[in-house]
């Protein structure tokens, strides 16, 4: 949207291919709040990935490697 791109079927698009689409609620705004101690270099959008990934019992994926040596209760796999 920000360059001017019709975002308008990428819903569509990710969840044709697979993805599911979950809503973040207060709860996980509280978990990824708590994660905050696990490393404070981790920002709002990481934070907020890991506590869906503990929520929902996924494996988060990622390219940062120290999200696979932080206390946090998810399972990373690191992709490079």
């Amino acid at each position: 949207m920000q360059r001017g791109m019709d975002t308008s079927g990428v819903r569509t698009d990710l969840e044709t291919a697979g993805l599911k689409i979950v809503g973040f609620d207060a709860d996980d705004a509280e978990m990824a709040a708590r994660l905050w101690q696990a490393g404070s270099s981790l920002s709002l959008a990481d934070r907020a990935c890991l506590a869906l990934g503990i929520k929902l019992g996924a494996a988060v994926w990622t390219a940062d490697r120290d999200w696979a040596t932080m206390e946090t209760g998810a399972v990373v796999q690191v992709i490079r």
